[in-house]
């Protein structure tokens, strides 16, 4: 695909691009793997060919003809196409029966009328692997599922693979799933006629317990230490605020908690929440003095930074699951109240940053919530991407691979840069096997004069492999080579 020309034919002979070889190459890629990048590729071939066609449907010789009709066929061209070009290679037999009174031009050129067209593939399928993120082994038994789709789900092998067949293109998101791991799911878009491979699934193994957490304050903002924090219900424990007011308990059953917060001098504070497996539940209770409080409601308070510069942001909306909202000052800070005592899910965004999002912040009556501080990072504009390309079943590096990105903005394609070959010189006219065996690609045309006289071949490139037989014959009979063959004769 990366010796495809600008205008999108293929060429040997003065970089120019040829029917021949435009179909051969065509002919090449219709018989492989067919990727997005592959059928581009073939689209842009195509439609240089037809752009050669003349006006009596054929492209001058038998040869070209022939093979421009077979690369065609695989592309798909119209039956009123296909019927033109089978009535110009008819029109060109010869009366005994032969085209261009050549054996191998004859049998293309038959192989082409006989030929039919292709069905039009409505269909692809879909490969993709599950492994466990940390072990780097596939995870056998994974399910994968269409979301939203009749199409039945697909179960990894041994090594986690998974494939889909006769799966009709289109848009799709696929989730997969594994017993103990966390869900993953991917969005995509399949061609018909080709195989997606979705790459690697990494999953991790899903959390099976709880965090909870906080910072404990009184009403001036100064951290209380010592403050016992105890929780009951799923799980029971109780742990004392660090001299800066935090506090942590890790590895909870999930389920109902009830927290309740005291220390001597202060108004005891308690909330509930619910706490899921995975989830980490922030409760930062303000503690009023002792004989204080009562108020049924509570509230959220806290400040908004820039997560580099630690500058206050203001404008950056903060808002809970159930609707209340509140917008950050010009010194960063917000204040939620009136808030029901509960677990809140709270998002704070803003215009070029990256949102941030609790999923469960408790609120207590009488207290206001702190968060103290909320850094916020700048929104990536752009992201990069690296990486190797390996032969699939040698697993060796691939050179002068073209990798495109698509749907960006941007497309930089990325190739190793490519080593001249060294032209093949032998001292004697070779066989058709020995010349498939060791043609070389040069790096510009070049001459080879074997030992014994009357034999002279000049090629720009590796002779095609139609008439690789036919890269060396005797002066005399160098005038039954079609004019348009990549090697000429003298």
């Amino acid at each position: 695909m990366a010796e495809q020309q600008a205008d999108g034919g293929y060429g040997l002979i003065d970089g120019a691009s040829q029917a021949y070889v435009t179909a051969l190459a065509m002919l090449a890629l219709e018989g492989g793997n067919q990727t997005p990048a592959v059928l581009n590729t073939l689209q842009r071939a195509s439609s240089w060919l037809l752009s050669r066609q003349q006006a009596d449907a054929g492209w001058g010789s038998a040869i070209d003809t022939s093979l421009a009709h077979l690369a065609l066929l695989g592309a798909g061209n119209d039956s009123s196409q296909q019927a033109a070009i089978r009535a110009n290679l008819l029109a060109q037999q010869g009366a005994d029966g032969a085209w261009s009174g050549d054996p191998y031009v004859t049998a293309l050129a038959l192989r082409a009328v006989a030929a039919q067209p292709k069905p039009v593939p409505t269909t692809g399928a879909v490969t993709l692997q599950a492994i466990d993120a940390q072990a780097g082994a596939g995870i056998a038994g994974a399910i994968a599922q269409f979301v939203g789709s009749s199409i039945a789900p697909a179960v990894a092998d041994a090594r986690g693979r998974i494939v889909f067949n006769d799966v009709p293109a289109g848009p799709y998101t696929v989730a997969v799933s594994a017993p103990g791991y966390g869900g993953l799911s991917m969005p995509f878009t399949l061609r018909a006629g080709t195989t997606s491979d979705l790459g690697v699934f990494s999953m991790t193994v899903a959390p099976t317990t709880g965090v909870l957490k906080g910072v404990v304050k009184d009403g001036s903002g100064n951290p209380v230490s010592d403050a016992t924090v105890a929780i009951s219900g799923a799980a029971a424990a109780t742990a004392a605020t660090g001299v800066d007011g935090s506090y942590a308990f890790s590895g909870l059953t999930p389920g109902a908690l009830a927290i309740v917060v005291s220390k001597p001098g202060f108004a005891t504070i308690s909330a509930g929440g619910t706490l899921a497996a995975g989830m980490t539940m922030v409760f930062s209770p303000t503690l009023p003095p002792a004989g204080q409080g009562g108020d049924s409601k509570g509230s959220m308070i806290g400040q908004v930074v820039d997560s580099v510069s630690g500058s206050p942001l203001a404008g950056v909306a903060v808002v809970t699951a159930i609707g209340a909202s509140a917008v950050t000052g010009a010194d960063g800070r917000f204040l939620l109240a009136g808030l029901a005592p509960d677990a809140y899910a709270v998002r704070f965004a803003a215009a070029g940053y990256a949102e941030r999002n609790y999923s469960a912040v408790l609120v207590a009556a009488g207290s206001a919530t702190d968060f103290q501080q909320v850094p916020l990072a700048k929104a990536l504009t752009s992201i990069s991407l690296v990486g190797t390309v390996s032969d699939k079943v040698s697993g060796k590096p691939v050179a002068q691979a073209t990798v495109a990105v698509s749907g960006a903005q941007a497309v930089v394609p990325m190739r190793r840069a490519a080593t001249a070959w060294t032209p093949w010189q032998p001292a004697t006219p070779p066989s058709a096997s020995a010349h498939r065996a060791t043609a070389r690609k040069p790096s510009a045309p070049h001459s080879v004069q074997p030992a014994n006289t009357g034999w002279t071949r000049r090629c720009n490139s590796i002779a095609a492999p139609i008439h690789r037989s036919r890269c060396w014959r005797p002066t005399s009979q160098a005038t039954a080579l079609s004019s348009r063959s990549p090697c000429k004769w003298k």
